[in-house]
């Protein structure tokens, strides 16, 4: 689904996956349309970048992988070859993260939902409970992108975004974006990503700001209505909320 609208737009798009099927799937999407003759796909693992020259691609995707990884340590080798193989002021992206920090709210919104009415609340904990504990997908506190800095000092900024939908369902309330930019300059985050720039090379595996008006929700004593009129009424273009 990202492939087919990017690809247009770039010069260079790799796409890889370990999953000979995956790439047949996509190889016949490139048979269909002209705009996808210059892709080029590779059967590898994500940590393999074997073959990919330095400074290579302006964008790295990894796009709701990273929780089938087999463990942190695999992520982070799939991150040193990615930041090795960007261009400087180029970005790594990393989609629907599934956050660790909300790892037993996101198990009781499942049982509580799944729950018979004669359930107790110490009967529904045990379930979460044992939900937690046989987890095996790879999740991430969104901390651990900014701890990995002290680890990879190529990675300029670090970007958390809230995954955003209109329905309120385990993908939008469980899980988050990252964007890791490469140095060796900063630019301003209101800035398009390269992914959208035309001749861009992107390679995906299957900022200074200013004018910024800030809000304290509690100090404003805001809710969602509060804050709504108030965008409403002073239409900016940036808000920041603590």
């Amino acid at each position: 689904l990202i492939l087919a609208r990017l690809a247009p737009n770039c010069v260079e798009y790799w796409g890889t996956d370990y999953a000979a099927g995956a790439l047949e799937q996509v190889q016949r999407l490139k048979e269909t349309s002209a705009a996808l003759g210059h892709v080029t796909l590779t059967q590898r693992m994500a940590d393999d970048f074997v073959g990919i020259a330095p400074a290579a691609f302006d964008l790295v995707i990894l796009n709701s992988v990273v929780q089938y990884f087999p463990s942190v340590e695999y992520l982070v080798r799939v991150l040193e070859g990615a930041v090795r193989v960007v261009k400087p002021n180029g970005f790594i992206y990393i989609g629907d993260v599934r956050d660790f920090a909300l790892l037993a709210a996101y198990h009781a919104s499942v049982q509580t939902f799944q729950a018979p009415a004669e359930l107790n609340r110490a009967e529904l904990w045990q379930r979460v409970q044992q939900h937690v504990r046989e987890e095996e997908e790879l999740l991430l506190d969104p901390t651990f992108f900014g701890a990995l800095q002290s680890h990879l000092p190529q990675i300029k900024q670090v970007q958390i975004q809230l995954k955003r939908g209109r329905h309120h369902n385990e993908l939008t309330r469980f899980r988050y974006q990252v964007i890791l930019q490469i140095g060796p300059e900063m630019v301003d985050q209101t800035d398009s990503l390269p992914l959208m720039k035309q001749g861009a090379q992107i390679h995906q595996l299957d900022h200074q700001t200013q004018n910024i008006s800030w809000l304290d929700w509690q100090q404003a004593a805001l809710t969602l209505a509060t804050l709504r009129n108030r965008l409403n009424e002073q239409p900016l273009e940036r808000l920041e909320v603590r």
